[in-house]
């Protein structure tokens, strides 16, 4: 068996780069894109919430992308419910509530995308590993 029967690994991987750590930088790009409000230089103690809120991210996307690429839709709610649910106090600040949505919907779009991406991936050129239920045409 030849090395390049391996490639499609790389597909995989890129896509969980994408998903990850380009995920964040989508999401706080459209953030600052879309002129929500933020508060300058945040405190050492804000940096650490910051840092687990970045993984509280990937860890929502690959839900929201498992969830999509197995048309498990209760998984999708489920990360948006408890998402709610953790910042519900803090929904009654405008400021952070424009913030909160509007990363919380970039995160979730771009996990589409990715899931999406993925699938047609897998069918195409990859390993044929994953179900076909996201993408019922032929791109």
């Amino acid at each position: 068996m030849s090395i390049l029967s391996y490639w499609p690994v790389l597909g995989y991987f890129a896509a969980l780069l994408a998903l990850f750590p380009a995920g964040t930088l989508v999401a706080r790009a459209v953030i600052r894109l879309s002129g929500a409000p933020r508060t300058g230089e945040p405190a050492p103690e804000v940096r650490s919430e910051m840092n687990a809120g970045r993984l509280i991210g990937h860890l929502e996307r690959g839900l929201i992308m498992v969830g999509l690429v197995l048309d498990r839709w209760e998984v999708i709610l489920a990360v948006i419910a408890l998402k709610t649910v953790a910042r519900h106090k803090e929904l009654d600040h405008r400021d952070f509530a424009e913030y909160f949505l509007i990363g919380s919907l970039a995160s979730i779009v771009w996990a589409a995308v990715v899931a999406i991406a993925i699938v047609w991936f897998d069918g195409a050129y990859g390993y044929d590993l994953l179900p076909k239920d996201l993408i019922t045409t032929k791109i």
